[in-house]
């Protein structure tokens, strides 16, 4: 790559020291195979802990109740960032949000667990499919700056 059409910022941003800065973060196996988690700028910090909402997103689609979901990093003003879900209800199921927040805390650290829980008809998403956490998560932060 050598750089972004018109954008000399963000292409001094992604290529430095000739190294190309996809901030994806990844993990490496026994085998020494790399898996890709997720994305840097999704990661949530809650307190100082790193929460990685594809594992948050994982326990939510095991419950039968729900279709999809997306967790992305909402404000709050004492811990700075907490886990903040967006769930799509499977179609004739009946689920509480007191009742996924009881079944993400059986399974997650405190401050792993998404508070709130919010119930939506559908997810953001690009043309090919693409989860589009960062409208969710203008539209939080947007808010709350409007708040204070």
């Amino acid at each position: 790559m050598l750089g972004y059409w018109n954008n000399p910022g963000e292409t001094a941003r992604t290529l430095r020291n000739g190294w190309l800065h996809t901030g994806d973060l990844a993990s490496m196996d026994e085998d020494g195979y790399f898996r890709l988690k997720e994305r840097k700028k999704d990661l949530i910090k809650v307190r100082g802990y790193s929460v990685f909402p594809i594992d948050v997103e994982a326990l939510l689609r095991r419950h039968p109740a729900v279709s999809d979901c997306l967790v992305v990093g909402g404000p709050d003003a004492r811990d700075g960032e907490v886990p903040v879900a967006f769930v799509i209800k499977q179609s004739g199921c009946r689920v509480s949000r007191k009742e996924l927040y009881e079944y993400c805390r059986q399974s997650l650290s405190p401050f792993q667990v998404p508070a709130p829980i919010n119930f939506v008809e559908e997810l953001p998403t690009s043309h090919a499919g693409k989860p589009l956490r960062h409208i969710l998560r203008e539209k939080l932060w947007g808010h709350w700056m409007e708040r204070q």
